[in-house]
């Protein structure tokens, strides 16, 4: 109507003048009354809309600001509606014919058409091509304008003169107050302007025209803005109130990340997670439910931040892109949000899981063995006990006792694993609810971020493993030999070996079964606790004596680890801990700690060396200084590796004899290496397998490809399969034998510590060879006799190694190191060679490996393991009846007998159970 109109009052004009002043006049006009028709005042005019006022008003989006005192959420919301029609147009229509502009003056040929138009788009509007624009392609073509030959700059400036003539009438109007708000109908001073100004047509130059209707002959843009002004000023609060420093698409966005990564997310997130920290440092050092509920508090505080962070600001940039290489290895480490990625129910439900699956494992005691029926308060045995208090560990160490072996080892697990099961099951759906949240598909994914590889990390690892097996299944064979002389009649020379006999709650480790397995057992003894002992050694002096070997590396001292006001490095008294040995520190401060329930021995020495490891890198990466995204390891199994690098110097029998530990006397030979190699296999060797099944069976569970009735024999399965054990007492399906190892109950995945049993020899070869200490042409210089103790130059590459932090990808630092960029298990082999060797000799074929087949046979029938009121029999006919089973299977009858009297027994056993029911009692289960 805005062009009839035109028409109209211009058609007295000489047929030469009947046109509007310039294209964009005529364009303009419609649009100028048509902005008084859309206000909100004239549409409820109209009966259009109804009052705001008779309407509840709606809440306003949490985070925005308020709005301005004299503006209404709808009057606020049109502005926006038309902002969105008239501004984004503006950059539209000049694009349009600027790209004209350039095709006819020549300024680009045919070939360069449709990338110079998608990079005035880009210029002028801040948009991208969804896809790759193509030199064939003609995409200015999609707009009518271009075929049908309209040009286009009239509606630009249609739209910066229907402000003008709109600002202009409703001051003829007498208009007072926001400009958006005027509605000049009917009012006929404001149509007289409009009327003048259309009579002359085109009769004057463009510019007086205007001159004459508005009193400025310029087009301006300053009406626009003054239409908009409570809408741009509202937006700028918006930007500012989101901390956005960057309007437009021409900012450098790798600046602002930069500045905000060295900024306030580097100082806020030292703050939360030292909060998070503590909070959770009091509660594993002094367990109830008060500190409980605080760790779990001060969590969810700290991951609520994580995923605000996450949300609105790593995820915001396109990391990939930056040029920085440093930035975006910052970026892309955080990328991952890991379990703050959840919705706060879920994260609180997670937690709360996680802190009872914890709380299960740390507060677990069993009743002694001549006591089964014990109070648990007064008569528990805790895993692990303070100085002079006999502990689960004690037992298993020093018992001779077949039977009491068997049932303390059941009886942990009845306290820790058989409890957790069902927060378990909760467990891993929400940590796979997690894992989704990331964009990943299951927890597992989750835990392989950090090694950059994923499934072919996974096939790395198991390649290692096949390497190191065949080692593995030789001192298994050994091992074995040498229990069946012990147990003799307890299983056969074929058998997979009880899980109960290798002094280990979770057999990764076999060290108690030295005496019986070394290769001379006539010679003097490596374990130098008794040494250590007579010596008056305390905790404190262990701790001193640890920071020594690594000041002696020219490293940094780490006092503040063992100051008591601080860490916790023996168990305290009257209170419930979790003794797992573990390093921390606090993010913020200069604050390092262990929480360890030291005891004086050979093996809690090694055990403060590996934790100080971790003290170490702590140090070294924060002093380098690295950012807070950087202080980690290069990979977990970086961390893991530091210590245990050190204590294969101190564990040597050269080191030992420096510290006064071992006897100066002690002579260094053929005899006494392959002694020390046994015993540093028991740890080392026999561990991998162990380790391997901890996260092979988790990754199986998080995957899915294993039924929750099946989670318990999948365990065995593989245990069976790896590390040729059985358990010694029956099992079933509703029993978690998994969760009786901390790194279950706790969420620490098992890799970090495969990789570390790897790399630290890899580690110690060529600091091996840089301090002199090893050559492999020359038998002198064998590597497991190598200590690095005191070399600086050894002692500059692993300072090197740890202050880098996780700022280099793990396999860039390796090879910057020690020259490899990958984990292989060479060093692991050649270290150990001669004891390959002598068992070689000392077995035959026959001797060596086991049948994993025939894992049902350990399991009670689903029937009997199904029923809680049969898992609670105690009469000794049924125990008789199970203790026959188990004598049948372990004395190598044949295995067709084996089986048909173990399923008659079971029939009777299942019978008897039924048929006696004097029999059921809420009492403790039956020993197995």
């Amino acid at each position: 109507m805005g062009h009839i109109a035109y028409f109209m009052e211009y058609e007295d004009q000489r047929y030469i003048f009947r046109n509007g002043a310039n294209p964009g006049f005529h364009e303009a006009i419609g649009d100028c009354i048509a902005l008084a028709v859309s206000t909100p005042a004239h549409l409820r005019g109209l009966g259009l809309i109804e009052d705001e006022e008779n309407k509840i008003p709606f809440p306003l989006i949490k985070g925005l600001p308020q709005l301005p005192e004299d503006v209404t959420h709808q009057e606020m919301n049109y502005l926006l509606r038309m902002a969105l029609d008239k501004i984004p147009f503006l950059p539209f229509a000049v694009a349009m014919d600027k790209w004209r502009w350039k095709v006819f003056d020549g300024s680009i040929n045919p070939t360069e058409y449709n990338g110079e138009w998608w990079r005035l788009v880009e210029e002028l509007q801040g948009l991208l091509s969804p896809t790759e624009p193509q030199p064939d392609d003609f995409d200015p073509g999609a707009k009518y304008h271009i075929p049908a030959n309209v040009e286009y700059i009239r509606y630009f400036v249609s739209f910066i003169l229907q402000f003008q003539f709109y600002d202009e009438m409703c001051s003829a109007s007498h208009h007072t107050g926001h400009l958006f708000r005027c509605d000049f109908n009917g009012n006929l001073d404001a149509g007289t302007k409009l009327r003048i100004m259309m009579q002359k047509g085109m009769s004057q130059p463009w510019n007086e025209a205007l001159q004459d209707m508005i009193g400025n002959g310029t087009m301006s843009a300053a009406s626009l803005l003054k239409y908009f002004a409570p809408l741009h000023k509202y937006l700028e609060e918006i930007n500012e109130a989101n901390d956005e420093r960057c309007i437009g698409w021409e900012c450098d966005y790798e600046d602002i990340a930069r500045e905000y990564m060295a900024g306030t997310y580097e100082s806020e997130m030292n703050d939360k997670c030292s909060s998070a920290g503590k909070a959770d440092w009091n509660y594993n050092t002094d367990i109830n439910s008060d500190n409980e509920q605080l760790s779990i508090e001060a969590s969810l505080e700290f991951s609520a931040y994580e995923k605000h962070t996450w949300d609105n600001f790593i995820t915001e940039f396109d990391y990939e892109n930056f040029k920085n290489e440093t930035l975006k290895r910052q970026f892309k480490l955080k990328s991952v949000l890991g379990v703050a990625a959840l919705d706060k129910i879920k994260l609180e439900a997670l937690n709360k899981v996680q802190s009872n699956l914890k709380n299960i494992y740390s507060t677990g005691k069993i009743c002694p063995y001549n006591e089964k029926e014990c109070d648990l308060i007064t008569s528990g045995i805790p895993l692990e006990g303070e100085p002079g208090e006999t502990s689960i560990e004690d037992i298993l160490e020093s018992s001779q006792n077949y039977d009491e072996l068997a049932y303390v080892w059941e009886a942990w697990r009845d306290a820790t694993g058989k409890k957790m099961f069902d927060y378990f099951v909760s467990y891993v759906s929400l940590s796979n609810d997690a894992a989704q949240a990331n964009g990943l598909e299951n927890y597992g994914d989750l835990w392989m971020m950090p090694y950059d590889m994923a499934d072919e990390f996974k096939n790395q690892i198991e390649k290692i493993l096949n390497q190191t097996m065949p080692l593995y299944e030789k001192i298994h064979a050994y091992a074995r030999k040498k229990l069946l002389e012990k147990y003799t009649g307890k299983f056969a020379a074929k058998d997979l070996i009880p899980a109960s006999l290798f002094g280990n709650m979770w057999a990764q480790s076999w060290e108690v079964l030295y005496p019986i397995v070394a290769p001379y057992p006539e010679l003097p003894g490596l374990d130098v606790t008794d040494n250590m002992v007579a010596n008056n050694w305390t905790v404190e002096k262990m701790f001193e004596v640890s920071e020594n070997f690594y000041v002696n590396l020219t490293l940094e001292e780490m006092p503040t680890t063992y100051n008591t006001s601080l860490s916790m490095i023996v168990k305290p008294p009257n209170k419930e801990v979790t003794c797992h040995a573990s390093a921390w520190e606090f993010c913020k401060e200069e604050d390092y700690r262990i929480k360890m329930c030291t005891g004086v021995n050979m093996q809690d020495l090694i055990t403060v060396h590996h934790e100080m490891g971790h003290i170490q890198y702590f140090q070294q990466y924060r002093h380098a200084p690295q950012p807070y995204a950087f202080r980690e390891g290069a990979n977990p199994g970086f961390h893991e590796a530091v210590g245990d690098l050190m204590a294969l110097s101190v564990q040597t029998p050269g080191h030992l004899k420096k510290i006064g530990l071992l006897e100066e006397d002690f002579t260094e030979d053929e005899r006494s290496d392959l002694n020390f190699l046994m015993l540093t296999a028991l740890s080392k060797i026999v561990f991998l397998p162990f380790a391997y099944v901890m996260d092979r069976w988790r990754w199986d569970i998080f995957a899915g490809q294993v039924e929750q009735e099946q989670w318990n024999k999948h365990w065995w399965d593989l245990r069976a399969t790896y590390q040729g054990i059985m358990p010694p007492v029956l099992r079933t399906n509703q029993d978690l034998d998994a969760g009786a190892k901390y790194h279950t109950a706790a969420n620490v995945e098992y890799s970090r510590y495969f990789v570390a049993h790897i790399l630290q020899f890899q580690l110690h070869k060529s600091l091996c060879e840089i301090a002199g200490q090893f050559d492999e042409n020359d038998p002198n210089k064998p590597l497991y006799r190598c200590d690095i103790d005191g070399n600086a130059e050894a002692g500059e590459k692993i300072r090197l190694l740890l202050a880098a932090g996780s700022s280099i990808p793990w396999p860039n630092l390796l090879e910057s190191i020690i020259g490899e960029r990958e984990l292989n298990a060479s060093a692991i082999l050649l270290y150990f060679k001669p004891l390959s060797d002598w068992l070689d000799e000392q077995l035959t074929d026959d001797d060596i490996g086991w049948d994993p087949s025939r894992v049902d046979d350990w399991f009670l029938p689903k029937e009997l393991g199904s029923d809680d009121t049969v898992a609670i029999i105690v009469g000794s006919v049924i125990a008789a009846l199970v203790l026959l089973t188990l004598v049948g299977y372990f004395v190598g009858r044949s295995r067709a007998e084996k089986k048909a009297k173990r399923e008659n027994e079971m029939r009777e056993a299942q019978d008897y159970a039924e048929n006696n029911d004097a029999y059921l009692s809420d009492g403790n289960n039956a020993s197995l």
